[in-house]
Order: C-alpha cells, then sequence, then structure tokens
C-alpha cells in the first residue's frame, strides 16, 4: 500500500456556494474573511479602520473627485427619517486640509444624492434638489428662466427711431463660472421709440449665484435677439434702475440670445451620470441629458434644453456608462444609447429581464457595467454583450435587501476587485477580477454605504460607512473600527487521490500544511460527506509535529497533523480556523497524505 499526496500548492482557491459536492476540483464551500488573490496563497483580508474621527448620521453616498491640477475631495450624503421629519445632507473633505466633514448642503428629503463629475464641478441631484459645487461654496445646478416677460417703457427724449420696433429678452447669469440660464419670455408687443430711449427692467431671482443680467434685443423689425452693448448689467443694478437702451442697431454686439428652452435648469431627477461629453438623468420613465453643441451661450453642463430626453414608457431605475454606450436600466429591461451628439444619439432595447430596482447597484469602471439584477444576480456587460459572474455564489445572495445594496469596482495597482456590498446580510462579495473568481464572504456588520475612489494621484481607497463611521480598506490593518475579526476556511470533499479512481478508498494518514509564522486556531478533517449539509462535525486534529528531514523555517512553517485514527474514505474536507487578531496570516499549501486501500477494479 504505497504512500499518496494530494497536494495543493496554490490555495488561492475559488470560493463556490452553488456546486454539487462530489464535483471535481478543490474549493472553498464555506468561510468568512478571508482574502485570495494571483499571489497564489489564502491570507486574512484587510481591515477597514476609521478614515477619520468623525461620526455622522447614516451615509448611504460617497463621492470623490479632484479639481483641475488642484485639491483632492470626498464628499459623502447622510440620510436621517423619522415618522415626523427627515432630510439628506450633503458634507465635504479636502484632502489634506480638512480633519473633518462638514456639511455644505442639506435637502428636505430623505433621499440620498447621486453624484457626478464634469467640467471641474460635482453636480449632484436626489430628485428634489439640482446643486452644483466648486470645492468653495454649493449654488443651484443651473440657472433659472426669469419668471415673467420683461417690463420695457420709453423715456421721454433721446436718440432712437424705429419703425416696426423692437423686443427684449433676459436672462440671469453669473461672472465666475459663465453659465447663462434660458431667456424670459418675449414681448408679447414691439416697442417703438420715436427720438426715443427706452428702459428695460423688471424680473429679478432669489437664485444667490445670479451677479449679473444679460440684455438682449433685435434690431428694428427683426427676429434674432442681439447682445445690447451695455450687457451684462451688474445685478444690483438691474434690480434698482434696469437698463437704459439708447444704442443704434448697429452697435449691437454679435452675441445672440440663448433660444427659449435650451439653458433650463436640469428637471429634478436622480442617477447623475457622465457619458459622451453630457450629464445624464433619470425622472420617472425618462432620461434627460444637458446640452453640448446646440449650447451656443452658456455652460453645456448646466443648460437641460426641454427636448433633450428620451422617454421609456417605465420606471428607469438608474444608469451606466461603458466606454461606448449608456445603459438605461429599468426594473424589467435595459436600454442602449449610442452616438455622441443629437444627430447620432440611437436608443435601442439592449437586454430583455436583467433590469435592477437600485442605482447604487451598478457600477463602472469606465469600460464596462456591473450591476445586481432583480432576480439577484451579478452581470457585467460592456453595453453589447452580457455575462453573469455570480454562477458560484447564488445560493448566498438569493435574500438580498436591493435598499441595502451597493456595488463598486475597486483597483489600488495590487488587487482587482468587483465588491457587492449585503448591508441586509453584513456581507461583502468580492470579486477577484485577475482570477475570476470570488472569496468567501468578509463579514462587516451594519454597513450602508460602499465607494472605492481616488483621493489622491495614483492612491484609490475603498471607503464602507459603520455606525455612522467612515471606514476605508487598509492593507496593514486588520481591524475593522478597532476590532479584530476571525477567519476560516472549508474545503469542498475533494477526492483524497490524485488521480482520482471513483471505486477507490484511502486511508488518510495526515494533513500537512505550509504557512507563514502566524498560527492556526484549529485544522479539521470531515471524511465523505457534505461539509455545509446539517452542519456535520468536523475532527479536530489537536497534535501537530515538524518535517522529519528538513529544518523548520521561520516565515514558511511545515505542520503534520496526523489523523490518528487513519479513516478510511474517498473524499475529505479540511476546515482551519484563525483567532481575532491585528496581524495577517498567509496559508500557502495543504497535502493530504494516503494509503490506496482498495479498488474494486483491480
Amino acid at each position: 500500500m504505497a504512500v499518496q499526496h494530494r497536494y495543493i500548492s496554490n490555495t488561492a482557491l475559488p470560493y463556490i456556494s452553488n456546486i454539487s459536492v462530489v464535483t471535481d476540483g478543490i474549493y472553498f464551500r464555506t468561510g468568512s474573511n478571508v482574502m485570495t488573490s494571483i499571489a497564489n496563497y489564502a491570507e486574512r483580508r484587510p481591515g477597514f479602520p476609521a478614515y477619520n474621527a468623525d461620526r455622522l448620521n447614516e451615509t448611504k453616498r460617497y463621492f470623490t473627485w479632484r479639481r483641475w491640477a488642484s485639491d483632492w475631495y470626498v464628499m459623502l450624503c447622510t440620510v436621517t427619517s423619522s415618522t415626523t421629519t427627515g432630510n439628506s445632507v450633503v458634507y465635504k473633505q479636502q484632502v489634506g486640509t480638512d480633519a473633518t466633514f462638514s456639511s455644505i448642503y442639506t435637502s428636505s428629503k430623505a433621499i440620498p444624492f447621486d453624484f457626478t463629475l464634469s467640467n471641474n464641478f460635482a453636480f449632484f441631484g436626489n430628485g428634489v434638489n439640482m446643486q452644483k459645487y466648486d470645492g468653495s461654496s454649493v449654488t443651484n445646478w443651473g440657472i433659472g428662466t426669469p419668471a415673467s416677460t420683461i417690463t420695457s417703457s420709453l423715456i421721454t427724449s433721446g436718440s432712437l427711431t424705429a419703425t416696426i420696433g423692437y423686443l427684449y429678452v433676459i436672462c440671469f447669469s453669473n461672472s465666475s463660472t459663465g453659465h447663462v440660464g434660458s431667456p424670459s419670455s418675449f414681448l408679447s408687443t414691439r416697442i417703438v421709440p420715436s427720438s426715443q430711449d427706452v428702459n428695460v427692467s423688471g424680473n429679478t431671482t432669489t437664485d444667490g449665484q445670479v451677479d449679473q443680467v444679460r440684455v438682449f434685443r433685435t434690431t428694428d423689425g427683426g427676429s434674432i435677439y442681439f447682445e445690447h452693448p451695455s450687457s451684462p448689467v451688474d445685478y444690483s443694478t438691474w434690480v434698482s434702475s434696469g437698463l437704459d437702451d439708447s444704442s443704434a442697431d448697429t452697435a449691437l454686439t454679435s452675441t445672440l440670445a440663448p433660444l427659449a428652452g435650451f439653458n433650463n435648469r436640469p428637471t429634478p431627477s436622480k442617477a447623475c451620470t457622465w457619458y459622451a461629453g453630457r450629464i445624464w438623468t433619470t425622472s420617472s420613465s425618462r432620461v434627460s441629458f444637458s446640452g453640448f453643441e446646440e449650447i451656443n451661450l452658456g455652460v453645456p453642463e448646466e443648460a437641460f434644453p426641454e427636448f433633450n430626453f428620451f422617454p421609456f414608457g417605465a420606471e428607469t431605475t438608474g444608469l451606466g456608462a461603458t466606454e461606448n454606450a449608456l445603459l438605461v436600466f429599468t426594473a424589467n429591461n435595459i436600454y442602449r444609447i449610442t452616438g455622441d451628439s443629437l444627430d447620432t444619439f440611437h436608443r435601442e432595447t439592449a437586454f430583455a429581464n436583467a433590469g435592477t430596482h437600485n442605482h447604487a447597484t451598478i457600477t463602472s469602471n469606465g469600460k464596462v457595467v456591473a450591476w445586481l439584477d432583480a432576480k439577484n444576480i451579478v452581470r457585467v456587460s460592456d453595453g453589447y454583450s452580457m455575462e453573469e459572474v455570480s454562477v458560484p455564489i447564488r445560493p448566498d445572495i438569493q435574500d438580498i435587501n436591493h435598499d441595502l445594496a451597493q456595488m463598486s469596482f475597486y483597483d489600488d495597482g495590487v488587487s482587482q476587485f468587483l465588491v457587492l456590498m449585503d448591508g441586509g446580510n453584513d456581507k461583502l462579495y468580492v470579486h477577484d477580477l485577475d482570477q475570476n473568481q470570488w472569496m468567501p464572504p468578509w463579514d462587516i456588520s451594519t454597513v450602508t454605504a460602499l465607494h472605492a475612489g481616488e483621493v489622491a494621484a495614483g492612491s484609490q481607497k475603498l471607503f464602507l460607512a459603520k455606525n455612522g463611521r467612515i471606514l476605508t480598506l487598509n492593507r496593514s490593518s486588520y481591524l475593522d473600527e478597532g476590532s479584530a475579526f476571525t477567519a476560516s476556511v472549508t474545503t469542498n470533499a475533494f477526492a483524497v487521490l490524485p488521480d482520482a479512481d471513483p471505486n477507490a478508498d484511502a486511508a488518510v494518514e495526515t494533513l500537512v500544511i505550509e504557512r507563514d509564522k502566524h498560527a492556526i486556531s484549529t485544522v479539521g478533517v470531515l471524511t465523505d460527506e457534505d461539509p455545509v449539509t446539517d452542519s456535520p462535525t468536523f475532527t479536530t486534529l489537536t497534535n501537530s509535529t515538524d518535517p522529519v528531514n528538513r529544518t523548520q523555517g521561520t516565515n514558511l512553517v511545515e505542520k503534520h497533523f496526523p489523523t490518528e485514527y487513519g479513516p478510511v474514505s474517498r473524499r475529505i474536507a479540511a476546515q482551519i480556523t484563525w483567532t481575532s487578531s491585528n496581524q495577517n496570516f498567509k496559508l500557502y499549501s495543504m497535502d493530504v497524505v494516503t494509503r490506496v486501500m482498495g479498488d474494486t477494479d483491480a
């Protein structure tokens, strides 16, 4: 009876819960808080220590961004609600300057904000309030249209004489951003001066960002609005006295007024997403998008022409941008918008019965989009093809609460992850994109938000929110908000013989483990039994010895765990646990030493 080995030199095994116990191969069937990677070993997953001393209300969203060649910012949104009141609050921290977060905007509705970045501004909306932040102040996203028609009146004497008459419109504007709102309503009748000047006045606004009024006039009998040579007018001057017009037609500038309805503020909406040089948002059954080539005056990202939208006939639940398409999600279907201009935008159905309920469960790395669909399946798409990546963990996520779930891509230069937060079950499911496999779940309780973002050049952080605290993944720490955590792995019941004969049995004599200097808490084995069914009892291997014929290492330690009774079996499952500790461990290899006992084919 010759000794044989079932040697596992790569313990970065995939985690698979959706599989038969007798399927060929070796994988982790259960476990927690273990990370696997292209390093080819299993180790304790990194911890999530507190990012700073802040303890806020329940955080629901994070966002990170940078001003052009300037400062980096971390922003977040908290939500408070009760039977009588609720609100959502946006906070900011300037990285390297602010030790704590400070509130910059409060909405009266307990709806989290979605964020996007464009033109050196962070834009955010929650379906009620639409705002932007430039690193210093929060202002309305866009500038409103004057509420009523302006007033024009003739002055007793002056230099203007017209035959058919003039028409005027005004726009509110901001001198810093250069943005201009949509024009006021047209005058119903032309004003016809005869050796007179014209005073144009009326229409004010409560929008604090408006510091100028742009005044536009037609030529005598004309229909095109040219900017007046005395425009823009300081807002305080406009309020007190308006503008006295004595300019001849030839003095009008070449700057044209925005077309009516082209520079409107965005409709209250959510799911703010940048694609094809525009910002896209969702509201009810429609997707709206900001202007670009059709905006002749003002900031395109702040102008939402009234006709820039696609209707979908069902509630739109989120957006996701790939490299070449914008995916529009409903609870059932997914639609695709392609093109890069008004002339080339095209809408079509992309995928049926694969929609989602929550924009926060959609994530993009710029090339592909991943999402948790309404049937609790994790899917990935480049906009044209689609694949499921959650087959191995389907049983784990079948009861996931979509309102408490979020997803994010994470790439810190060492690892590339797709992370699914299951806040209802206190789990993170981490898919290693390098190995195309899932890890055993990471147990982290009461998490409410997830986001990966850059906070310095080449430095990306994975943010979590837990109990009002802001946490970030730290590869040098193994504590979650100051608390250590246990870890474990349990393999499937795999064949003990390297070239398994389905009719052969073997006496399992020893389980050999190679690890680093950090000791294992317990080692157990289970023979010929499903390790996750009916909570079977593992036999704990309490004795261990060092290798006989070589010197034991310090950072590469080999331990032999004899089974003592040498159970005869066809398959064996191994279970290894580690105690709570602020230290990493590394599991390098496992070897099952057996003696063949019989073969009915012999």
